[in-house]
């Protein structure tokens, strides 16, 4: 039987300068003294490899070991690496779950991105251990971009050690959703950029979170908040959002909105905490930016603190109390139970509470609304399939047409809302409003019909003469016409713009 051939000797290291070395998947190299300097290597992954200064290595798969010297350059597009680079280099790795080790005035820049389908439901868990030195520059990209109806918890559990104070460190967490997601953010003191989609359900399981979404001042996102830790922030960013007390709602967090200057209006009016699916009452100020949450015997449920939120809408239980802001228009919004309304002086729309789910009017004249020194709006609703039937007989404490004050009717009489067949024209305002005294109060009374059957109370203004406020002596039906005409006339009574 022939002696089997030895294996061939290895040669000498290459030489600084030469052509580069490709290695293959699962390969070795090791270069050492002066013809260590000055690789170029490329490898497939799976691969180990030892070298020295100005190398570049770029390497097209994961689970590497490397360790090189001064002034490397470190490409990997695969994560689950274990590197060194010493003072001077700069490493680039798309993937995550490295152990990364640095020495001085290095450059790091980890790009981890996932995704994840349709109805997917598990955990999502980021995160590389890093060791620093002295003067690095350290950028950690991680992004997950999820499917529709997905159940997923997201976490980051990486490490970082031996940081000094002249490190850069630059920490960037963004999560793009689908539609109907629910995601629990699972490490505390985390910064997450949020880009929701519409029917999206967060939660928070450990504390201190951040929680900003994305989009610019046009997007308009609406994001149903569940159970959250203590320290939660949720910022809506540039856009106005809607942020909705969901299932197991337990409070705890700060809203910030992204509130619009008085010049901007109603017509821009900020972010919203939208308290109306919980069966409690809330007490929501917006001058003093905290609101809390109470059961039915006057238990304190939660407490919530705000910046720059400009609309609010109260809970299924009678009692809520809500206060606008004395630096921002606020939109104050009545829910399923009675509400008390303290308008702020830089005005306020004050929308009645809801004639209740089945919009039968079983809830009327249950609001009370005190004006603030600002230009109040005083609002009915007449959408029963969504936003709501807004009760009628209620009551202003305050009214001033001096301050720019308005009754808006107007989804009462306009065509294509619920049950109005004869929309308002100006010739017939006769047939819609009627004014009269009661004592020291003015009464204004709706006709939903249009045909002058005034039976139906819209609103009472509390020590309010409105025929004096207009300059009407004649307190008879044509006096009284004749107040309703001035009040439209110098809108104070709308009929035509609804919101």
């Amino acid at each position: 039987m022939p002696t089997p051939a030895a294996p061939p000797t290895p040669g000498p290291p290459p030489a600084p300068g030469q052509a580069p070395i490709i290695i293959g998947f699962d390969s070795s190299y090791t270069a050492a003294g002066p013809a260590s300097n000055n690789l170029t290597i490329s490898g497939l992954g799976a691969d180990s490899i030892t070298g020295g200064d100005t190398n570049t290595v770029i390497l097209n798969g994961g689970f590497n070991t490397v360790s090189l010297h001064d002034h490397a350059n470190l490409t990997m597009s695969g994560g689950t690496n274990s590197a060194m680079i010493h003072d001077n280099g700069s490493m680039v790795v798309y993937g995550g779950g490295n152990t990364i080790t640095m020495h001085d005035s290095d450059v790091l820049t980890i790009n981890d991105t996932r995704t994840e389908g349709d109805g997917f439901s598990g955990n999502v868990v980021f995160g590389d251990n890093i060791t620093g030195h002295n003067g690095d520059s350290i950028t950690l990209n991680y992004g997950l971009t999820l499917g529709n109806s997905d159940t997923v918890t997201v976490g980051w559990n990486g490490t970082f050690s031996g940081l000094a104070g002249n490190t850069s460190l630059t920490n960037v967490n963004v999560v793009n959703a689908g539609k109907g997601d629910s995601i629990n953010f699972a490490t505390a003191s985390i910064n997450v950029t949020l880009n929701a989609g519409s029917g999206d359900t967060i939660s928070t399981t450990a504390a201190g979170d951040t929680i900003t979404l994305g989009g610019t001042a046009a997007t308009k996102s609406s994001l149903m908040v569940g159970a959250t830790a203590a320290g939660t922030t949720i910022n809506g960013g540039l856009g106005t959002d809607t942020f909705t007390g969901g299932a197991g709602y337990d409070g705890g967090n700060h809203y910030v909105g992204s509130a619009q200057s008085n010049a901007d209006g109603f017509n821009a009016i900020g972010s919203c905490a939208n308290y109306a699916n919980l069966a409690c009452r809330v007490t929501v100020n917006y001058n003093t930016n905290v609101g809390q949450g109470f059961d039915a015997n006057g238990n304190l449920l939660w407490t919530d603190t705000y910046a720059n939120m400009q609309q609010v809408k109260a809970a299924e239980l009678n009692g809520n109390i809500l206060t606008g802001s004395n630096s921002y228009f606020c939109e104050l919004k009545g829910g399923n139970g009675s509400t008390s309304f303290y308008g702020g002086a830089a005005g306020d729309r004050i929308i009645w509470s809801s004639a209740g789910a089945t919009g039968l009017l079983d809830g009327q004249g249950t609001d009370v609304a005190y004006g603030g020194t600002g230009a109040d709006e005083y609002y009915w609703r007449n959408s029963p399939g969504g936003k709501g039937v807004s009760n009628f007989g209620e009551t202003i404490n305050g009214f001033s047409e001096a301050k720019g004050d308005d009754l808006n009717l107007s989804e009462f009489a306009d065509a294509g809302f619920a049950g109005v067949s004869n929309a308002f024209t100006f010739n017939d305002l006769s047939n819609w409003v009627s004014i009269g005294l009661n004592g020291n109060d003015t009464d204004v009374y709706f006709d939903k019909t249009g045909s002058s059957n005034f039976s139906t109370l819209a609103v009472v203004l509390k020590n309010d003469n409105l025929f004096a406020d207009f300059g009407v002596t004649d307190h008879s039906s044509v006096g009284a016409q004749q107040v309703a005409q001035d009040m439209y006339n110098t809108g104070h009574l709308v009929l035509t713009l609804p919101h």
